[in-house]
């Protein structure tokens, strides 16, 4: 059986443990691994879902999919490379695909710091 040890950040609890199976998640406020109890114990907890930083995870949903977007777009100007015979045509859908790859690569950045808790876009 392949065991994996994670520890909680804030109470130092180690999974897995005989008789008590505890799920971690990770957390951006204070951007480290929680177990499900500490989860449940923090004032952002709202049963199932996470209130801290709302404004921020919506940005986060919205970077995924403008990359997720961005990447089809991708596949479909590789496609039409590999059908293309004109070089001027080629170099210039190379260049388009250069330019939407360095914008994931900024959203990617983005969405890290975000997640990372680094960046809070919710003021209070």
């Amino acid at each position: 059986m392949f065991r994996v040890k994670s520890e909680c950040d804030v109470c130092g609890f180690e999974h897995p443990t005989q008789g008590d199976n505890r799920a971690f998640r990770w957390c951006r406020r204070i951007r480290g691994t929680v177990c499900d109890q500490c989860c449940k114990k923090c004032e952002y907890n709202d049963d199932w879902h996470c209130r801290f930083d709302p404004i921020g995870k919506a940005r986060m949903y919205e970077l995924t999919y403008a990359n997720n977007d961005d990447e089809r777009r991708i596949s479909k100007f590789e496609d039409r490379l590999r059908q293309t015979k004109n070089e001027s045509s080629r170099e210039l859908m190379n260049n388009i695909i250069e330019q939407i790859k360095e914008r994931i690569a900024e959203r990617d950045k983005e969405y890290e710091s975000i997640h990372s808790g680094e960046v809070i876009l919710t003021k209070e």
